[in-house]
């Protein structure tokens, strides 16, 4: 069988469904396997991750992820179109270096733990009078990102039209939230990628010269 021929949402079945099968995973990684490493170098430089060898790491451990426990992760998977994967991909990916990164963290963490009530001045005060305290709530940092992209999409709504207006969208939150390059995102929409930066540029401009509070000039 010629797995090029699936679609994404077909081919993640068949990758859940044959595991073993060496083909369609060969597949797998000529579709996705550049996605998936951006997204890992991405976060990670988000998140001020660096090491030798640190992004294909987390690469690997994205993809032991994507097959642990009989690839129930993309046997869970409901795509809501045939792009949605890119979406998933990257949020295994970003689950993978969050998770790297509080292991760091937490290492570090111990490291201090002996010196945490050794004085640091002469008045007494110790360490960990001044340390931010662990157990106090943290912003939840997907819903701020949820909140952000809503925000997004209310002032692209506000500002785009035509009939192109979906397709413009999809084009903008590939490069803000995917971190695509035009030539990435021209390869999903079929438009070269001259174009695809006209757009971007197009969309950004609008959302500069917006007048505050959404007013109309």
């Amino acid at each position: 069988m010629d797995f090029k021929k699936l679609s994404n949402n077909d081919l993640i079945k068949r990758c859940a469904e044959e595991s073993d099968n060496r083909s369609v995973w060969n597949e797998f990684y000529r579709r996705f396997d550049g996605h998936i490493r951006l997204m890992v170098t991405r976060y990670c430089g988000l998140k001020h991750l660096y090491g030798r060898n640190l992004s294909e790491d987390l690469t690997q451990d994205t993809y032991v992820r994507l097959v642990k426990d009989d690839c129930k992760r993309l046997r869970n998977y409901i795509g809501e179109n045939d792009k949605s994967i890119y979406s998933y991909l990257a949020l295994i990916a970003r689950t993978a270096v969050s998770e790297y990164e509080k292991k760091e963290n937490a290492q570090k963490r111990q490291h201090r733990k002996k010196s945490l009530y050794d004085p640091v001045d002469n008045e007494g005060l110790i360490l960990i009078d001044i340390l931010a305290n662990p157990y106090a709530p943290l912003p939840d940092e997907q819903l701020m990102i949820e909140s952000l992209r809503r925000e997004v999409e209310m002032i692209l709504d506000e500002i785009m039209t035509g009939n192109e207006k979906e397709r413009d969208r999809e084009i903008f939150f590939h490069h803000v939230y995917e971190g695509l390059s035009a030539q990435q995102i021209s390869e999903r929409v079929a438009l070269s990628p001259k174009r695809i930066r006209n757009i971007v540029t197009m969309i950004r401009r609008r959302i500069k010269t917006r007048p505050p509070n959404g007013k109309k000039i």
